[in-house]
Order: structure tokens, then sequence, then C-alpha cells
């Protein structure tokens, strides 16, 4: 869909697509603050709401699971009432989330603030960019999918600096209000976004949007950049601490190794956006991985302090790279095989979720019962099989391309 009866050419629509992802990039930059900024907050609820170890969990993990929940109901929702109206919907739930982080009394309280917050957000992407990106001419849409993700990764250094520094400096009250306000002004911008035209693709039954997405390898591809990078990244975010911590590093030297591999992905995230439309390809995503598995041999060969500080900065680079071709990959097999594009956005967002959700527990549990090495050797040989398949998939690209030119030459006169 594209501007209701504006040609792209003229200022005005140029003008109303940059406001609009203004909105839509704030809106989801406070989400994934939000998100994050609860992480370095779990000693202080803990000890504020008299919690146990499982309560404490229960509000880290209480908006994946919401996500989970949401994501492709959510998806599917956004192509039939359109998406301006859910984009809307889930914002102001975002938006009122981070009002409840300010104000919540109670361990209730906060949980039922943390789900709401898991709800709105986890529609909040589907919708978003769906609206966003049709709106905008479809020269656009790679860049501007793949630009989210550069805000989810600045949205991510920033949550735990407002979660941990500024909480305790001013208490939760100011940095949560704050980022409400935030969020309430660019709502505000959100509603005055334009109407589009319904999308031309096809609406359809989940199970068969999803067999048509099974025999795609773009979006088979893309969906894999999505979930095995989500999966070995939290897989880090659970051990590499625990490891330096008993190498006797300070939780403050841990946090800043923390927050420059962040800085690492944010900027790898940049760099990749801007060359879109040459890294979203299924020989990039194959790199990725085989990048990823080199680079986690490292903690199987030590546990030095120094070593494992400079993994924490290296992996961000391949990472980065995955997730951000992830969405104009998925989303351009998608359109080729006809699914609607909020159906699979939220497809993605739920398996962004399972993701989040199975890296540190399966860490963990390999990690008490196997030993140390269990998790980096299951990384590493997933990585190198996902890239095997997606060679392969490559392989069986150029040869069908390279039939279709043929057969095209030979039916020429």
């Amino acid at each position: 869909m594209v501007l209701a009866g504006v040609p792209t050419a003229h200022p005005f629509y140029a003008e109303a697509v940059r406001r609009l992802a203004v909105s839509v990039y704030s809106l989801l930059l406070v989400g994934e603050v939000l998100w994050s900024a609860v992480f370095p907050l779990g000693p202080y609820y803990h000890d504020r709401f008299a919690l146990d170890a499982t309560q404490t969990g229960a509000i880290a993990a209480a908006a994946s699971l919401a996500i989970l929940v949401v994501s492709i109901p959510a998806g599917l929702l956004t192509d039939r009432i359109g998406a301006r109206r859910m984009t809307i919907g889930a914002a102001a739930a975002v938006a009122a989330s981070a009002a409840g982080h300010a104000v919540a009394s109670s361990f209730p309280t906060l949980l039922a603030v943390r789900v709401l917050f898991g709800l709105g957000f986890g529609a909040l992407w589907p919708a978003a960019l769906a609206y966003l990106t049709g709106v905008a001419d479809e020269r656009l849409r790679a860049r501007l999918l793949s630009s989210s993700i550069v805000v989810a990764g600045l949205g991510t250094t920033i949550g735990p600096v407002i979660g941990g520094l500024l909480t305790e400096r001013y208490g939760l009250a100011v940095p949560f209000g704050a980022t409400a306000a935030f969020a309430v002004a660019f709502l505000g911008l959100l509603l005055t976004g334009p109407d589009a035209r319904p999308t031309q693709d096809e609406a359809m039954h989940l199970v068969t949007a999803l067999r048509r997405l099974a025999s795609e390898p773009l979006a088979i591809v893309g969906m894999l950049c999505m979930v095995l990078p989500g999966f070995v990244a939290n897989t880090v975010h659970l051990l590499l601490p625990l490891r330096l911590h008993e190498q006797g590093v300070s939780d403050t030297r841990i946090g800043l190794a923390l927050a420059a591999g962040a800085a690492v992905f944010f900027v790898t995230s940049m760099t990749t956006t801007a060359l879109v439309t040459r890294a979203a390809s299924l020989g990039a995503a194959a790199s990725g991985m085989v990048a990823v598995a080199v680079i986690f041999t490292l903690p199987l060969l030590t546990t030095a302090p120094p070593a494992l500080e400079g993994f924490l900065l290296v992996r961000a680079v391949p990472i980065a790279v995955l997730f951000t071709i992830s969405v104009p990959l998925t989303n351009a097999g998608a359109r080729r095989q006809g699914v609607a594009q909020a159906a699979v956005l939220g497809l993605m967002n739920m398996l962004w979720a399972v993701a989040a959700i199975a890296g540190p527990l399966a860490a963990g549990a390999l990690d008490d019962h196997v030993g140390h090495a269990a998790t980096w050797i299951i990384d590493v040989v997933l990585c190198l099989i996902v890239a095997g398949f997606t060679l392969r998939w490559r392989s069986r690209e150029a040869t069908s391309c390279a039939a279709s030119a043929s057969a095209t030459i030979a039916a020429d006169p």
C-alpha cells in the first residue's frame, strides 16, 4: 500500500513518510528501552518486594512470554483491521506500561505491568513495521526494515543505563516517567500519520501461510537469521558474566564489556543497513553463520578475562549482520509467495521471543548438568549446520535462475 492519492515524488509524500518513520522508530526505541531496563533491576526488585529467585525471574520472563503469545495473533489481526489501527493500540499499551513501571508498588502490580508491556510491544513490532513499509515507496522497504534492528541495538544499549545508573540516582519514577512522556509524545505524532490503501497481499489461513513460507528459501534463511543468532546471543548473556565473575572480574567491568559489545552491534547494524540491498543475501547469511561458529570456539580455548571480553566485542559483528538482514530476507521471500507482511513480521517476533526464552534455559541446563563447554559446542555445531543448508539453498537458487535465463533466451525469436 502507498500514501493514498499522493505521488511518491511529491514533497508532502517524503515529509509524511519521514514523520511516520520518526514516530515508529521512536516508539520501538521506547519498547527496547523498557525491555532491557529491568535487567539490572533484579536485585532492586528482589529486596524491595522481598521476592525469591523464582519471582525475580518471573519479572524478567513475563514480557518474553507475552510477546511469544501475542506476536502471531497480532500480525494476523493487523492484516484484518489495518496496520495503522493496530500500531496505535499497541503504542498506547507500551506508553501505559512505561508509566506503570514508574508507579508499580507491589510484585503483582509489576508483573501485570510487564505482561501489558509484552503484549503491547509484541504487537507493535509487526504492526508498526507493516504500517511504515506499507506507506513508504517499495524501494525503501528493505532499508526501513533493517533500520529497525539498528533502533533495537540502540534501545538495548540505553535501557540498562536507565534501569541501573539513573534509577540508582533518581529512583524509578523519574527515568520511567520520562520514558512514558517520550512515548506519549510520539504516540501523538503517530496519530497524525497518514492512512493508506489496503495491501494487495492475499489474506490466508496461518497454516497456508506457513506452508508457503516453508517452501521459500529466502524466508527460511531469513527466519533462521533471527532465531539462531538470538539463541546463541542469549547463551552468551547468561554464561559470559558467570565465567567472568568466576575469574574475579567486577560487576562494573562486566557491565562495561557488555555495553561495549552492544556498541559494536549498533555500529555494525548501521553499516549493514546502509548496504542492505547487497548484504541481504543467502551468501551473506551463510558467511555470517560460519563467522559466528568460528568466533564461538574462543570460549572453548580459554577462559582468561581479556579473551572473553574480546569475545564479547568480536561476536557482536556477525550477530549484528545476521539480525539486520533477517527481516529484509524474510520479507522478500514472503512477497514472492504472496504472504501478507504483518503476519510474517509477527512470526519473526515470535521466533525472537522463543530464542530469548530458550537460549538462557538451554545454556543454564547444559552448564549445570553437562559441562561448561557443552553450550559453546552446540552453538558452533548449530551455526555450521545452518550455514551448510543455506549454501545448499543458495546453490539451488543460482541453478534455478540460470535455468530461467536459458529458457528466456531460447524462447526469444
